[in-house]
């Protein structure tokens, strides 16, 4: 028997235990076997960033909000919230008493 069969023999053992090792790896990770599977610590990594980028565009909102509510900038959410419905009432009937022609057209 020629030692380079014997030596590319091991060779090739060794590179498939790897690919074994690899494999294994991947499916601990992801929970599949499969090579372009994206492991669940990169999707929940995602989701998180996402959840962050809504979160902080929700908080833009609320700080214009607060901004077009008078006293809205001293407010809790909560209070902020009760506040606006009031003002919005309150805006409806200024309309209604400067314009009461817009009501009787419709």
């Amino acid at each position: 028997m020629p030692s380079g069969s014997l030596s590319s023999k091991a060779l090739e053992l060794q590179s498939m235990r790897r690919r074994q090792q690899k494999k294994l790896r991947l499916k601990k990770d992801t929970g599949v076997i499969g090579w372009n599977k994206r492991p669940k610590i990169l999707m929940k990594r995602m989701l998180l960033e996402s959840s962050r980028r809504h979160s902080s565009g929700v908080g833009k909102k609320v700080k214009s909000l607060k901004n077009l509510v008078p006293n809205g900038k001293s407010m809790e959410l909560d209070g902020l919230f009760k506040e606006t419905t009031d003002y919005i009432a309150c805006l409806e009937i200024q309309i209604e008493i400067r314009f009461p022609l817009l009501e009787s057209d419709s």
